[in-house]
């Protein structure tokens, strides 16, 4: 029986990716160095800070706290406004709480960036729990985030459905033990989420919604 769904936010319930990217490319430059543009793709979804150690020894950086600071400095400072939220998200999320489902949020990103997100797109009230990537030892593709996220729900991971739009997403919620839906992008393929075991694949917050009223239907 499904009780829940925890999103991932960024690039799930929010168009964010080219905030993030910005934020990335313009704190690397301020260490004088250039962060190319497909290298800090390929790390989206990963924990502010475990990006900054991989671009740290890169030699993108001296100091990844500093550049963590910096990132998150430029981001809510300069990027935030960039950010929009998916079509249908307020419509979806209205939907899955009128069916007496508990949501949670589980987001890579920094604290005060998340809040900031939330708070500008108006989502909190949508939300039972908000964990963020400082929040757990372990950030995305491991199941920490996930499971922080059931526990202060008081759920059990089969009665979560997952949903993100990236490989780290898929990869920690079946590590998890929950099903995955995948949101397709530009950025990771159908074929891409599939094959890191998707339970599904869809483009649409749309898509996700009539998905979890079908299980739900299913369980009774």
């Amino acid at each position: 029986m499904i009780r829940a769904v925890i999103f991932d936010l960024d690039g799930t319930l929010c168009d964010s990716v080219e905030a993030h990217v910005r934020s990335w490319i313009e704190a690397v430059a301020s260490f004088g160095h250039v962060l190319p543009r497909d290298l800090i793709l390929k790390l989206v979804g990963r924990t502010t800070r475990e990006i900054a150690e991989e671009l740290a020894r890169l030699g993108l950086c001296p100091s990844v706290d500093e550049l963590v600071r910096r990132k998150t400095e430029i981001f809510i400072g300069k990027y935030v406004d960039l950010v929009k939220p998916k079509p249908g998200v307020y419509d979806v999320l209205k939907e899955l709480r009128e069916l007496g489902l508990r949501l949670g949020i589980a987001s890579s990103s920094k604290r005060e960036a998340v809040y900031r997100v939330l708070s500008r797109l108006e989502l909190w009230n949508f939300f039972n729990v908000v964990v963020t990537g400082e929040e757990v030892r372990r950030g995305k593709p491991e199941p920490d985030i996930f499971l922080e996220v059931c526990r202060r729900l008081s759920v059990k991971p089969l009665e979560c459905v997952g949903v993100g739009d990236t490989v780290h997403d898929v990869i920690a919620c079946k590590r998890a033990g929950m099903m995955a839906i995948a949101i397709a992008s530009e950025f990771y393929p159908r074929d891409l989420l599939a094959a890191h075991g998707a339970d599904y694949v869809v483009s649409t917050l749309f898509e996700v919604a009539t998905i979890i009223k079908s299980l739900i239907g299913a369980s009774r």
